[in-house]
């Protein structure tokens, strides 16, 4: 029998999904890079991907881990044009200047780092509205709350109720979480109908 998927396999499914046709795409939140390196591998040639996050380590960690897997920057940038960018997300249409097919957001704190350093609720949602108008039509964002630490459950409760009030016809919004364990991560997924 097959067991549920966590929250992460779950959105990196739907993601590949979205990427087979091709189409440029958004890691909000940089952290290690696995979300990064999991679009790099799904993503077309000459396609662009744009890494954001407000701390540098986080760059790092996630362009060692690039760089490991493809090679050099310079093999990586020949196929893939790779943009890191160290800004909160909250700056998405100040650097992404075409439409995009995913958006991904991993919120909470970077592992193995300060915990006090947090996405916070209102740059998120900016950044999810800006998400929202650079994201082309059959397009996804993706996100990954955390309610469990500190400010997370603030944050997770403030997009829950944002995107139950996008308007049906232009968005279809997905809930994944588990419902017998409180304060479980989760997923939320919104796509864009035209």
């Amino acid at each position: 029998m097959r067991k549920l998927l966590p929250v992460i396999q779950f959105s990196h499914q739907l993601v590949a999904t979205k990427l087979q046709s091709g189409g440029h795409a958004v890691d909000a939140t940089a952290g290690n890079g696995n979300d990064s390196l999991f679009m790099l591998n799904h993503m077309k040639k000459n396609a662009h991907l744009y890494i954001f996050d407000i701390q540098e380590q986080a760059l790092n960690n996630t362009k060692e881990k690039i760089i490991h897997k493809f090679g050099t920057q310079e093999i990586i940038n020949a196929n893939r044009k790779i943009h890191f960018l160290c800004t909160g997300h909250e700056n998405l249409k100040r650097h992404v200047h075409s439409k995009v097919k995913v958006i991904m957001f991993n919120l909470g704190y970077l592992p193995g780092s300060d915990v006090s350093i947090i996405t916070k609720p209102n740059t998120t949602l900016e950044a999810i509205e800006s998400g929202l108008e650079l994201l082309e039509t059959s397009g996804l964002i993706s996100v990954v709350l955390y309610p469990g630490h500190d400010g997370g459950d603030k944050e997770a409760n403030l997009v829950s109720e944002y995107v139950t009030k996008l308007n049906s016809y232009d968005y279809g919004v997905i809930l994944y979480k588990q419902m017998n364990k409180e304060k479980s991560p989760f997923f939320i997924g919104i796509e864009k109908k035209r």
